[in-house]
């Protein structure tokens, strides 16, 4: 089966309104008043985390046959946010691709900032301004040369080259 990034009339599958971007960070808010936690947060993040995780390595796997995975870089974050405090969450793949053995999909905390100061408000902010800059400047960009390094395989497919 042949996937298309785009179709006859040039519709991309990938950025359906021309704006979406390649998923690196996960925002998850609870209330401790609906009994909100944030273990289940970090639960529902670890979920969205492995997701997009698991098709950053597809796409890798599909545009330049890669079946290692550098376990140190940092490819997802995530954080989850209550009344009380915000916890600043990495997420990263351990294994190799391929093999019998499953990827294992990583999560930890590495901050944890109160919501009850301005210093705590403004820590997250930084985290966040920082997330963002990071998945910009050094996700975003591997991850536009691995689809089109995808497209040009999947035209060298079409066309048989």
């Amino acid at each position: 089966m042949m996937m298309h990034l785009v179709d006859e009339s040039r519709h991309s599958y990938v950025m359906p309104n021309q704006d979406a971007r390649f998923p690196f960070l996960a925002i998850e808010f609870k209330s401790q008043a609906n009994k909100g936690t944030h273990y289940v947060a970090t639960n529902q993040v670890a979920g969205a985390g492995a997701i997009a995780l698991n098709g950053q390595l597809e796409l890798m796997r599909r545009a330049y046959g890669v079946t290692a995975v550098d376990a140190s870089a940092l490819r997802f974050f995530s954080i989850t946010i209550d009344q009380a405090y915000a916890q600043i969450n990495v997420h990263w793949v351990e294994g190799i691709l391929g093999q019998d053995e499953p990827c294992s999909f990583r999560v930890e905390r590495i901050a944890r900032h109160f919501m009850d100061s301005v210093e705590g408000l403004r820590a997250v902010a930084c985290a966040v301004e920082n997330i963002l800059d990071y998945g910009i400047d050094t996700l975003l960009p591997s991850v536009c040369e691995a689809l089109d390094a995808y497209e040009t395989t999947m035209i060298a497919a079409r066309d048989g080259i």
